[in-house]
This record gives C-alpha cells, structure tokens and sequence, in this order.
C-alpha cells in the first residue's frame, strides 16, 4: 500500500506537470485559440465524473431561451464516430451522437434550441455561424477545451466533494490542479440540500474565494416526478409496489437518497458512465423485471435504452425520473442573470 501510494502520487506529478506546461502554451498563444464571431458560454468542472454539466446546460437555456437563439456544442460522449453533426431527435440516436446531447434538445422540442456534436467545437462554432441563425453558443464540458476562446467560463463543483477537498488524478478525481478555478468567471456550488444553513454556505464561499474571487452561486436539484414511456406524468406513485433502478450514470447516489426520502421499496443495478447497453443487458433487465412492478430509470439513461425499442413494445413498466436544477436561493437568479449580461456585454 505504502508503494503504491508512492507511485500515484508521482504519476500525479507527471500529469500535473504535462498540465501546467500546456496550460502555459495555451496562456502565451503558443497553442492557437479560435475566437468565435457568436458569443460563448462554457460549462464545466474541474473533477473527472458527474457534477451536474447537462442538467446546468438545460438550466442555463431555461434563463435565456426566450430572448436569445441558443445552440449548445457537446462533444457526445460515448459516440461512435467523431463528425461535427446537428442533432436531430428522430433521425440519430445515443450511438450516433450520445445521450447527453439527445436530453438537451429533448427538452426543448418547440423551442429554436439547436444541438451539435463536435469532438473539435470550433468545427461546431463554425457550422453554427455559417447558419447565421444564432446569437448565444453554450459549451457542455467545456472548461479544458481551451482551443475556443469563451466569453465565460461557469464552473461546477459539488458540494458533498468540493474541489478544494480533493487532488489531482489519480491520487484524487480533478483533471487539474485547483490553482486553475481562476479561468472561471462564476463558481456554481451544486447538488447542495435544499435547507442549506448560511453558516455552510459563508464556509465554503470562503474555501473558493482562496483559489477564485468569481461570483458562487448555490443550486440543488427539484425532482419533477416520474413519467411513463409516452412522456405522461405518474402523479400518483405506489409505495406499496416493488422498483428495480437501472443507472448508468456518475453518480446514481441522489436517486437512491430520493428514493429511499419518499418511502419506496427498490433495489438497483448501476452500470458505469454512459454505459451502451447490450442486447444481453436487455434481456437480463426483462428477465429481473419479472420480479418487481416498475424500473425506474434517470433520464439520461432512458436515451440508450430507448435504443432497444423493439424489447419493450410491449413492456409498459418503465418510469423516467425527470429532474431539474434550481437556485437554493431564488434571489440568486436575478443576481445570475445580471452578472451573465454584464460579462457578455464586454
């Protein structure tokens, strides 16, 4: 254990070095950065995981999308492929461009929300710009892709694992040192309890403001409730009934605390990130749903198995877990919305 504490600490040199030498090209323009004509939001995180990116994208478009043309560039995690492609609800699926990207348009059918995958989002910048039908672009985990220029940087961290608390991989989970919170322009706090005491928050405001002097802001996440395979709302849930949870997601955690809050009797299988279901894994879900009266999935999750349609034609148990994020305080929304129109006013 001593020796292999010895060496993840020195592989967490390496990779801190190699870090800081190209964070320095890119501070000196000896790595070219490509400005866009369109102004740039990035969302983003320090750690290597779930921190909330997507949900605080679709969040971010709820404030704008009514006076802005929104286009997002994800990267499309998990794809098969890398073309710079729009993302359109009935002709690609998660294979295709991932399931992130498919949630966030999903969200917005009847809105000018456009969605593009790009593993190089310059080409996606430059696709959206040449359509001249936009006037905001909103970078999902964007905050190391440093090769385009964004007017602000929005930087996640959890609360229950802030990344002061924690070190660079792979001795700990960040994929940079924490010196480098001072490329954010706004610090989002998220996953925090709805109750959060002011004596927590003046704590960790004041661990930030060490690394960072950018706005912090507090979000929780509001559980919409579950809804079937046709996008109907369940309003009534029975407790009396069995549920098996399916996630393949970072942090399954805050679903089974939901769960477990509002009294329902399941258990659960977690598969990793993203994880592409395989007509196996099908069949072994159908098989242990025998056993229990619904599966609940997140909503994320229910983009790749809606992948295997064909299964579950006739298989009316399945329930989504729909969510989205709110500020633990609602006054910090009019404060959020002035600071983004401030910096894009620059």
């Amino acid at each position: 254990m001593f020796f292999l504490k010895i060496i993840l600490n020195l592989l967490s040199l390496i990779i801190s070095v190699v870090i800081k030498i190209r964070n320095l090209f890119f501070d000196y323009r000896l790595i070219k950065i490509q400005k866009s004509k369109i102004p740039v939001i990035s969302v983003g995180n320090l750690n290597i995981g779930g921190t909330g990116k997507t949900p605080h994208v679709i969040f971010l478009i709820k404030l704008f999308v009514d006076e802005k043309n929104i286009s997002v560039i994800s990267r499309g995690y998990g794809r098969i492929g890398n073309k710079t492609k729009k993302v359109i609800l009935k002709k690609f699926n998660h294979i295709e461009v991932g399931d992130e990207p498919l949630e966030i348009k999903s969200n917005f059918i009847n809105s000018k929300l456009e969605v593009y995958v790009s593993n190089f989002r310059y080409e996606g910048v430059k696709l959206i710009e040449n359509e001249k039908k936009c006037d905001l672009i909103i970078l999902d985990d964007g905050f190391q892709h440093r090769y385009l220029h964004r007017d602000i940087n929005i930087l996640l961290t959890l609360y229950d694992k802030p990344f002061y608390d924690d070190r660079l991989f792979p001795v700990g989970k960040l994929r940079e040192n924490r010196s480098y919170v001072k490329r954010s322009d706004i610090v989002i706090v998220t996953n925090c309890p709805n109750n959060l005491e002011k004596r927590k928050r003046k704590i960790i405001k004041s661990n930030i403001l060490k690394y960072s002097t950018s706005p912090i802001f507090f979000t929780s996440v509001k559980y919409l409730g579950f809804f079937d395979k046709k996008n109907k709302k369940i309003n009534n849930i029975n407790r009396e009934k069995k549920y098996l949870i399916i996630t393949g997601i970072a942090n399954p955690n805050y679903i089974y605390e939901y769960l477990k809050k509002i009294g329902l009797n399941f258990e659960k299988i977690n598969y990793k990130d993203h994880y592409n279901f395989k007509i196996s894994d099908i069949k072994e879900i159908l098989s242990l749903s025998k056993k229990f009266d619904y599966i609940i999935t997140s909503e994320k999750d229910w983009f790749r198995l809606k992948h295997f349609n064909k299964f579950f034609n006739n298989f009316d148990k399945f329930l989504r877990l729909k969510i989205e994020i709110k500020f633990t305080d609602e006054n910090q929304k009019i404060y959020f919305h002035s600071i983004i129109s401030k910096l894009l006013s620059k």
